[in-house]
């Protein structure tokens, strides 16, 4: 068993946090940003969070999402920044009801209740303090948490200055949770007696690390981190299922 750090480094301030504490931080960081007048409705703050299998909630990713954002709109965040490797199947169960994209064959309704549309707004599926699931990969399943506050309304400005590639503005981020078992630095291998960073690497068979919940996948670790070749084949089905 090695140690995992669980910190989190702001986009905004560039301070480092616990992982923990990084919520309430954002909070009031957000507020810190200049009002912009007529911004519309505010914003939402996403928190996902992942299990490290030596530290749970270790991984995090925290964004702002436009008010009127989908389920699919972060489901493809969550694929773009951590998960995606084969193009595999994905869910959110909210409330007791799931939602699932199009290119699900037949799904069986959960709960008696018909599936619905990863097209429903986030706003409306998550419940604000009431956490909900995602799920990537139904066979080799990585388990996410996922929760949904509403963000100061200059969040709304910020999100769209940082034009990225998908809906979804990363405002804080996990760092590497592991550590070298040499240096106590940032791990980027991992070999049959626990992490080493770059430097410590001697053997040429040690398997690269990844700053994600899908780090040990065998189908994600061949493609060393998410394939977006992959995701696009996934956005194209479902767009000629919709059409």
């Amino acid at each position: 068993m090695y140690d995992v750090k669980t910190e989190s480094q702001c986009r905004l301030c560039g301070n480092t946090y616990g992982t923990r504490g990084a919520g309430q931080h954002l909070q009031s960081c957000l507020k810190k940003l200049p009002c912009v007048p007529g911004s519309g409705e505010p914003p939402l703050l996403v928190s996902v969070h992942g299990d490290h299998p030596q530290a749970n909630g270790a991984y995090v990713l925290f964004a702002i999402f436009p008010h009127d954002a989908t389920l699919e709109q972060l489901d493809v965040y969550l694929r773009y920044h951590w998960l995606e490797c084969c193009g595999h199947l994905s869910r959110f169960e909210s409330a007791g009801r799931e939602y699932l994209g199009h290119e699900w064959p037949d799904p069986e309704p959960l709960s008696g209740e018909a599936p619905r549309s990863m097209r429903h707004p986030i706003a409306d599926a998550i419940t604000p303090g009431s956490p909900a699931l995602y799920e990537y990969d139904m066979g080799d399943t990585t388990s996410l948490t996922v929760r949904v506050q509403t963000a100061p309304p200059a969040a709304a400005a910020w999100q769209e200055e940082q034009g990225t590639a998908v809906a979804g503005a990363t405002v804080m981020r996990n760092l590497m949770p592991e550590r070298c078992r040499d240096c106590g630095g940032e791990a980027a291998f991992a070999d049959g007696e626990g992490y080493v960073c770059a430097v410590g690497k001697r053997w040429g068979h040690e398997r690269p690390l990844f700053n994600s919940p899908r780090d040990g996948a065998d189908c994600f670790d061949e493609a060393a981190g998410p394939d977006l070749e992959a995701l696009r084949m996934v956005l194209e089905v479902r767009r000629e299922a919709t059409t």
